[in-house]
C-alpha cells in the first residue's frame, strides 16, 4: 500500500501541549496551502491583533474608513503569524456568485482571500455574512512542517469554519482540540506530564 502523502491543506494545525516555540504555543492555524516544493502557508486564527477594523479599512484605502459600517465594528482583527505582518488576509463565508481577485483558498463553507475589493464590497453591504481578518501569516519551508509534525509539535484536525467565524478567540484552541478528541481536562493532565518530564518523544 502506498504511503499517504502529508497534506494539511484546508485543515487545522493545533499546537500540542509540549510545543517548544513560544510564538506558536496554544495556537490554531488554518492551512490554506501545502506542497512538497513550496512548503506551507496558513493563518493563526485564535490570537488578537493590535489594530482595529477602522485602521484596517484605512490601510487598504476604503473610502470613509473612519466610520466603520454598522455590523463591521465587531469583526475580529487577529494576529495571523510572524510573516508578512502588514499583509491582511480575510477568512470569510462564501458570497453566492462572487469570486475575489486574490483567492488563496476556496471551500464549501470557508474562503480565504487577500483582496481589498472584498472589503470595498463589505462597506457597500455586499460582502460575506461572516468574516475574520488577520494581519500576517505563518509559513514553512519545504519539509519543515512535516518535520515539526513528526516531532509532535502539532496535532492535525479537520477544519470547522464556525470556530473561525463565530467563536470568541479565547475559546478556539479548546474547541479545535475537541475536534481530535482532546478535552480541556486532558490538556491540563498532559501539560503537567510534559512539565514533569513524563511525556516525551522517542
Amino acid at each position: 500500500m502506498a504511503k499517504q502523502k502529508f497534506d494539511p491543506s484546508g485543515m487545522f494545525l493545533v499546537a500540542s501541549p509540549d510545543m517548544k516555540d513560544s510564538v506558536f504555543a496554544k495556537t490554531v492555524v488554518f492551512v490554506v496551502g501545502h506542497s512538497e516544493e513550496k512548503g506551507s502557508l496558513g493563518m493563526v486564527i485564535n490570537k488578537p491583533g493590535d489594530v482595529d477594523m477602522a485602521e484596517v479599512l484605512r490601510q487598504v484605502g476604503v473610502p470613509e474608513a473612519g466610520r466603520v459600517p454598522e455590523g463591521m465594528a465587531e469583526t475580529v482583527v487577529g494576529w495571523g503569524g510572524p510573516v508578512q505582518r502588514m499583509q491582511g488576509f480575510i477568512l470569510h463565508s462564501p458570497v453566492s456568485g462572487r469570486e475575489w481577485n486574490v483567492a488563496l483558498y476556496r471551500g464549501e463553507d470557508l474562503e480565504v482571500t487577500c483582496s481589498p475589493d472584498l472589503l470595498h464590497e463589505v462597506v457597500q453591504g455586499n460582502g460575506p455574512d461572516r468574516m475574520m481578518i488577520v494581519l500576517g501569516c505563518a509559513a514553512w519551508a519545504p519539509k519543515q512542517l512535516e518535520d515539526e509534525f513528526k516531532a509532535g509539535a502539532w496535532l492535525l484536525a479537520p477544519c470547522d469554519p464556525d470556530i473561525i467565524l463565530s467563536l470568541p478567540l479565547e475559546e478556539r484552541y479548546t474547541a479545535a482540540l475537541s475536534l481530535v478528541g482532546v478535552r480541556s481536562e486532558d490538556m491540563e493532565l498532559l501539560s503537567r506530564a510534559v512539565a514533569g518530564g513524563l511525556v516525551g518523544h522517542a
